[in-house]
């Protein structure tokens, strides 16, 4: 599934969910010569742990994000700069994405699970998967012509996937995820708690896979495609 597509474009609501979720995939795909975009949906602005950090912790984050996918071998990131906590499911947000899909043209989407905890990556999801199945209909032609990808993937960022349906090897660039990740430096507070998450459920998802260390993600849908 992965490994046929040319373009895969990721919706994440948060700078570092991309890294944590799929940051080995993206790398691996990436070297591949795929192309890989990223879409954060919030600006990050409640993501600082201290006060004296408050005032430019947006500038500080979005810089961060661009470092990490650099690392990453992305092609471009992107940004909606909804408030970060206060995400919602509106019509400017689905119109957005359904535009984004369009505009890339990704066989491939991957976002949050919509049984995580954190509100944004719920609404995220939302967003998400309305907009990847409004993308292939003829309906709101403002946004472009229709474009339907081949799936819709959801990824673990802060929460397990009971069921995954998809593993990737990951073995040879988990390092690479890492360092991506040691970019968010504005977060050294959770850095270590997540870097032994991403420790943790890569070698158990390897294990299950077969291999040193894997991502795992559920096929949340399937389509038709029309290309």
């Amino acid at each position: 599934m992965l490994d046929k597509s040319k373009n895969i474009m990721v919706v994440i609501a948060h700078q570092d969910d991309e890294t944590i979720g799929c940051g080995g995939t993206i790398s691996k795909l990436s070297s591949q010569g795929k192309n890989i975009y990223v879409v954060f949906m919030t600006d990050g602005s409640t993501g600082y742990t201290e006060e004296n950090q408050a005032e430019d912790i947006v500038s500080i984050r979005k810089s961060e994000s661009y470092s990490a996918c650099s690392m990453l071998g992305v092609k471009d990131v992107m940004c909606l700069n909804n408030p970060t906590q206060r995400l919602t499911n509106s019509q400017p947000n689905f119109h957005m994405i359904t535009e984004l899909i369009r505009k890339i043209k990704p066989e491939i989407v991957i976002t949050h699970s919509h049984e995580d905890q954190h509100r944004d990556h719920r609404t995220t999801f939302e967003i998400v998967k309305e907009a990847t199945w409004k993308a292939g209909e003829s309906s709101l032609p403002e946004l472009g012509k229709p474009h339907q990808p081949h799936a819709l993937l959801t990824c673990e960022v802060s929460d397990v996937i009971k069921n995954p349906s998809v593993y990737v090897d990951i073995g040879n660039h988990f390092d690479d995820k890492m360092k991506a990740f040691s970019a968010y430096d504005s977060q050294k507070e959770i850095v270590k708690k997540y870097k032994n998450f991403m420790n943790g459920i890569s070698l158990v998802r390897g294990f299950e896979s077969g291999c040193t260390r894997a991502e795992a993600f559920f096929v949340e849908k399937t389509y038709k495609a029309d290309h």
